[in-house]
């Protein structure tokens, strides 16, 4: 009696163990000398990703995320200087999920991570006027 719950449990386990699913994708409008991160996440511990790099011709890139367990995921792309779609959850149950990830140039901006020599000065300046004896810079983290 133990015996045959004992392996019809480990059956199931190990069923579970070698369900597996993929996402695979195309990228859209990435322009050389720019570059995107395409990541999927189940939980905290669980992820990928894969950084994929535009070319001048702005050629589709596709990526592919083999073996994933079945559940839930959350497909997303960060590509600083574009506009692209938010997150998108996957349900996988012993499938193949196909996206398209299009992404936009975004225009009009500065999009560079530092901030430019004015605008640190500026806000020098603007927390030197809000500073007070008791709050010297020490506890001006923002700044």
């Amino acid at each position: 009696m133990y015996t045959i719950l004992f392996l019809s449990t480990l059956f199931s386990l190990t069923e579970q163990a070698m369900a597996q699913s993929s996402i695979t994708g195309t990228v859209k409008g990435l322009r050389h000398p720019d570059s995107a991160v395409v990541r999927v996440q189940k939980d905290l511990y669980d992820y990928r990703f894969v950084k994929l790099r535009g070319d001048s011709a702005g050629a589709d890139k596709t990526f592919q995320f083999p073996t994933l367990s079945n559940g839930s995921w959350a497909l997303s792309i960060d590509a600083p200087g574009y506009r692209y779609p938010p997150a998108k959850v996957i349900a996988l149950n012993n499938s193949t999920s196909n996206q398209t990830i299009t992404l936009q140039k975004s225009t009009g901006g500065n999009f560079s991570t530092r901030p430019s020599p004015s605008m640190c000065s500026e806000r020098l300046s603007l927390c030197r006027q809000i500073s007070t004896p008791s709050t010297s810079s020490t506890n001006m983290d923002f700044c």
